[in-house]
């Protein structure tokens, strides 16, 4: 199994990751946040100074290679996707992966923004308000297919679902 956990930026992924990967990473299971490895695969030292020099378009590029390697390994995994990596790409790779399902952490627009405005080390939000507003509900379509929606799930389909993934 493969559980990959989507959303906009400062929806909680990374919160529900680093949780999930407390209790899987005793079970040998890989853990991996998108960008973090991304990065460290790459010669920039962050998304920001990646997009500077070679553009979103660079940047994606490498994400979906990222996601056809994992898919193809045999291993369990956790992953937490950056907030753009879902595109029809990506998500048609996932919806083909007998294997891989998807958790969108459901998270309305003015409750990321508050968690994101301030952040000066993410290029989108140096756009905007507006801008990232529009760019919330262009992606509302693509995390909608998601296998879970977080937020809509009951302590007990939560609890489900982690037992499903063997999560205590």
């Amino acid at each position: 199994m493969k559980l990959f956990i989507c959303g906009f930026m400062g929806s909680g992924k990374s919160f529900l990751y680093q949780e999930l990967k407390k209790e899987l990473e005793s079970q040998k299971t890989m853990c991996l946040d998108f960008d973090e490895e991304l990065v460290k695969r790459s010669k920039f030292s962050s998304i920001s100074k990646w997009v500077e020099k070679e553009g979103w378009e660079g940047f994606r590029g490498a994400e979906y290679h990222l996601f056809k390697e994992l898919l193809a390994s045999s291993q369990k995994g956790l992953y937490g996707l950056g907030g753009g990596s879902l595109n029809q790409q990506t998500l048609k790779l996932l919806k083909q992966s007998q294997s891989a399902f998807l958790v969108w952490m459901d998270t309305d627009f003015e409750t990321c923004w508050s968690r994101i405005h301030d952040d000066r080390t993410r290029p989108l939000v140096q756009k905007g308000k507006e801008y990232c507003h529009k760019l919330f509900n262009e992606r509302l379509e693509l995390y909608r297919q998601a296998d879970f929606h977080w937020s809509q799930l009951s302590d007990k389909q939560k609890q489900e679902l982690k037992e499903k993934f063997k999560i205590s």
